[in-house]
């Protein structure tokens, strides 16, 4: 398993066990799960729920770690 992976997975742990909408902080700002909806619901024009079942899982990945890696730039 990467790194990178290893690390995403303690941290999205981590961020579920302090709040169930909360799915990571990063630098002190919360990453929601509303927030990766909507980021999925505007990349796939509102389709999301077409995308076959087997690529929501990693589409959803992708997103979180864009919007981590957008807030690490922003600091």
């Amino acid at each position: 398993m990467k790194l990178a992976t290893k690390i995403l997975s303690t941290i999205l742990v981590t961020g579920a066990i302090a709040s169930a909408n909360t799915l990571v902080t990063v630098n002190g700002k919360a990453i929601t799960q509303q927030e990766v909806d909507t980021e999925l619901m505007n990349a796939t024009q509102g389709r999301f729920n077409q995308v076959p079942a087997e690529k929501q899982a990693e589409f959803r990945q992708q997103v979180l770690q864009q919007l981590i890696g957008k807030e690490l730039i922003y600091e």
